[in-house]
């Protein structure tokens, strides 16, 4: 198993979401959108992690969960697994809870966090051809 975790513009993601992971060739892709700290970051990519995880372990298909993603907008405010009809709405609600754990250990505000990630909508674009790609390494 190999899994590649990189922060990349929130511009560049697949859809209007600061964490999002897929499968392709047997490698776990997941991508978070470049918050305003290192901890931030981590705390996007623990979720997806586990997210991941719970999903693949309960057998929901990937390829399920990025349709209702990209065909849900959540023109709300509100996150995609939140939706109660979302095929991964449990495994989501797991990974926020493991997330808020991260958060309250690094010392991450949960507010500002929040806000953060809500301001990233802000910033949508198409994607640009040759997106600017960094992995956890290069953040320090």
């Amino acid at each position: 198993m190999k899994i590649i975790i990189e922060s990349i513009p929130h511009k560049d993601q697949r859809y209007d979401t600061c964490g999002d992971y897929w499968i392709e060739d047997k490698t776990v892709h997941i991508k978070v959108s470049k918050l305003d700290s290192l901890p931030e970051m981590l705390c996007v990519a623990i979720h997806e992690l586990v997210e991941w995880a719970l999903c693949d372990v309960e057998g929901i298909d990937n390829d399920e969960i990025t349709e209702f993603d990209e065909n849900h907008d959540g023109a709300d405010g509100s996150e995609l697994g939140d939706d109660v009809d979302a095929p991964y709405y449990k495994q989501h609600q797991i990974a926020t809870g493991v997330e808020r754990i991260v958060a309250a250990e690094m010392g991450v505000d949960w507010a500002a966090y929040e806000e953060g990630i809500r301001r990233l909508g802000n910033q949508r674009e198409q994607p640009s051809a040759a997106a600017e790609e960094k992995t956890w390494a290069d953040q320090t």
